[in-house]
């Protein structure tokens, strides 16, 4: 006979998780003695529907509400959030060696325009 699966909160198996890594969603925990299907982790909150129907309302459920059993979750890579992740523009390794190559071509332009005049004038 297995041992009973100990199940714990979803805050703890958050806290104890990589720092680079959060619970990917579609996992099964149980909230108040059922069984619930969890569609997005959010930061405080998970939002949890009912796995016997499909087209019920969804409900907002704090971490520490959701038992599960830690080996059953999968992880995923935390994604980049606020107005870097936004607007960072990815460049390929070419790219990036052209634009540092302008830039530096630009900054060494300006640097003998401003000294130019000094040189002029000695």
């Amino acid at each position: 006979m297995t041992p009973p699966v100990q199940l714990v909160p979803l805050s703890n198996v958050i806290t104890n998780a990589p720092d680079d890594q959060e619970p990917a969603p579609d996992f099964v925990p149980t909230l108040d003695g059922k069984h619930v299907q969890v569609t997005a982790v959010l930061e405080r909150t998970a939002v949890v529907a009912p796995l016997t129907d499909r087209w019920a309302d969804k409900q907002l459920v704090r971490h520490a509400d959701l038992l599960m059993d830690p080996a059953a979750i999968t992880r995923r890579s935390k994604r980049a959030t606020g107005f870097r992740a936004k607007f960072r523009r990815r460049y390929a390794s070419e790219q990036r060696e052209a634009l540092r190559a302008a830039s530096d071509r630009r900054a060494m332009d300006n640097r003998a325009r401003l000294t130019l005049p000094y040189c002029q004038a000695a």
